[in-house]
């Protein structure tokens, strides 16, 4: 009877995904690629603008630590209001504080939108004298 069971038990939802990652393996390798090449750009996007620290990441998402004195908590309201953009403040993760903010990568359109909206909060923030 062992031998007759797989070496890992899967669940039917679970094998009918992995039917699926089968089926359409170039889709997703393009997929991938382009992903994880919109990850890299919007990456080096948010490292040149001043008042930014950002992370290496092999996700699809990338930690910022904001330099510039603003809380993550100002920028991640900021970005929704105004711009319609929710970034993830990292105030409450262990060994972070109200100083990073983890952003989810999209398509390189929206990505360019984001980088803007960043740089004009940052602006915004400067002017109004909340930053260093």
């Amino acid at each position: 009877m062992r031998r007759q069971l797989p070496i890992w038990n899967v669940s039917p939802l679970t094998e009918y995904y992995l039917e699926l990652l089968l089926r359409y393996r170039t889709q997703y390798e393009t997929a991938r690629v382009r992903c994880s090449r919109a990850t890299h750009q919007l990456g080096r996007d948010l490292a040149a603008i001043d008042g930014s620290r950002v992370f290496p990441t092999y996700a699809n998402f990338i930690l910022v630590e904001l330099t510039n004195g603003l809380t993550s908590t100002y920028l991640r309201d900021d970005l929704l209001e105004r711009h319609g953009f929710y970034v993830r403040d990292c105030k409450h993760k262990m060994g972070l504080s109200d100083k990073f903010i983890r952003v989810g990568t999209h398509t390189e359109d929206n990505n360019a939108r984001l980088i803007e909206a960043i740089r004009e909060s940052f602006s915004r923030a400067d002017k109004a004298g909340i930053v260093r």
